[in-house]
């Protein structure tokens, strides 16, 4: 990211750039969500673990992270 902030103005931006946002793959009946293969791997690498450390530090990112489990635990039955 550097010095230069305004290279990303919201988390979206950033997102898009790191490659962390999903793209979707579809092919007849098949809809899937996966991330990109080519892309700046030091900088999805940074987002990644400054999430994760977030996650565990900051009480919202780590109600929104639980919150977040709970759902895929529903949704998987």
């Amino acid at each position: 990211m550097g010095d230069s902030r305004e290279r990303y103005p919201t988390a979206a931006h950033l997102a898009a750039d790191s490659r962390m946002a999903p793209i979707a793959v579809e092919s007849g009946r098949k809809k899937l969500a996966c991330l990109r293969r080519g892309c700046d791997h030091r900088l999805r690498d940074a987002t990644s673990a400054l999430a994760d450390a977030t996650r565990h530090w900051h009480p919202w990112a780590h109600r929104n992270y639980a919150d977040g489990q709970r759902q895929l635990l529903v949704v998987k039955g």
